[in-house]
């Protein structure tokens, strides 16, 4: 039995509470996300998926482009989640980082004995000017000490201090992944071990050192350093993940939809039909598929030598050669063929991909 949810109080926490109850909305949704991770290909610099011809992809969806022994590595240890797909494109720069934090050099004042200061300025001129004497030699024989100024290495920088910042947020979030994902799985899982490197570089001197995020606005660093940029594009995902989350939740229709006219396709080609060619382009965040010629607005059509198919929302319409149609509408509880309702939830992908196979006939 589903679960009478209040759509305003889903966010990445109470998703993650749905899936450790097996909540069937909740499973779909994570096999959805699981699907789309899996058939696309990431630029690695920007984390945006890679356009694509038409023919491959749908051989990419059917299976006919076999996965390379690290894909399917991959694949066998983790679940594709939100999360996963974030940190899969900033992983490697937050490895480097925890090693190697940008580091400068900071200035600051110190008391010092004379013997010991190399550099004085004008702080210090005006400290030694307010004591009693008339020369240097007689104000500072009174008290062997001065305002001196002191340079050293430091990881107490803007940039790093959103960085830590993004950890603690992080490792939180992680750590209720962990507890719902550990079913889900494996025990070596990409995330599982980076989670428990996170959490030791939390607990150690470094991360003691660096000061508090005040929420000032990116730096050049943060916004230009090839390392840095990934962190500061990671911590406006975590800010928006669970707007993201109620996104999907409330749209899984329209998720479905896009699953099954893309599954369609693929079974289509595979069988031989010669669809019309056209470069896709993908978001990964919307969870949106586009031929780029006929894309308008939530509206997609590819069409091949004897019929057409169209996805609207979570509407699609196959459109014969002689321009007969005939609409599917999908939902998560029910489907309507030409106007008749079909009731029974689509629980899984296996569901929807039989739903797929029905339409390519």
């Amino acid at each position: 039995m589903l679960l009478l949810e209040d759509k305003r109080t889903i966010d990445y926490q109470i998703f993650l509470n749905y899936l450790k109850g097996k909540n069937p909305k909740a499973l779909l949704l994570l096999q959805l996300r699981n699907w789309l991770f899996s058939v696309l290909k990431f630029d690695p610099n920007t984390g945006d998926p890679l356009l694509s011809d038409m023919t491959s992809f749908l051989d990419k969806v059917s299976g006919l482009i076999p996965f390379n022994k690290e894909e399917l590595e991959e694949i066998k240890n983790n679940k594709f989640d939100l999360l996963y797909k974030s940190l899969s494109y900033n992983r490697r720069s937050l490895l480097y980082l925890l090693g190697s934090p940008r580091n400068e050099i900071i200035r600051s004042h110190e008391r010092m004995n004379i013997y010991q200061a190399r550099e004085i300025d004008s702080a210090g001129i005006m400290e030694i000017s307010r004591r009693p004497g008339r020369t240097v030699k007689e104000k500072v024989a009174v008290k062997p000490t001065i305002l001196a100024v002191k340079r050293e290495q430091g990881a107490d920088t803007l940039e790093n201090r959103l960085f830590k910042k993004y950890l603690v947020r992080l490792v939180n979030v992680l750590d209720e992944r962990q507890k719902c994902f550990d079913e889900l799985e494996n025990e070596d899982s990409t995330l599982s071990r980076l989670y428990s490197v996170i959490r030791r570089w939390l607990k150690s001197e470094e991360a003691g050192y660096i000061g508090k995020w005040q929420n000032l606005p990116p730096n050049n660093i943060l916004l230009h350093d090839k390392n840095y940029r990934k962190i500061w594009r990671g911590w406006q995902f975590l800010l928006d993940l669970d707007e993201m989350v109620l996104n999907d939740w409330n749209d899984i229709d329209r998720l479905l939809s896009v699953y099954i006219f893309w599954n369609t396709l693929s079974i289509l080609q595979s069988k031989g039909s010669k669809i019309l060619q056209s470069p896709l382009k993908f978001d990964y965040n919307k969870f949106e598929i586009c031929n780029i010629p006929f894309e308008s607005g939530n509206c997609v059509r590819v069409e091949a030598e004897n019929y057409a198919l169209e996805m609207k929302c979570n509407k699609i319409t196959v459109i014969s050669k002689e321009g007969e149609e005939h609409i599917i509408e999908i939902y998560f509880d029910k489907l309507i063929i030409e106007n008749k309702v079909m009731p029974g939830a689509l629980e899984t992908l296996s569901e929807a991909y039989e739903v797929s196979k029905k339409l390519a006939k």
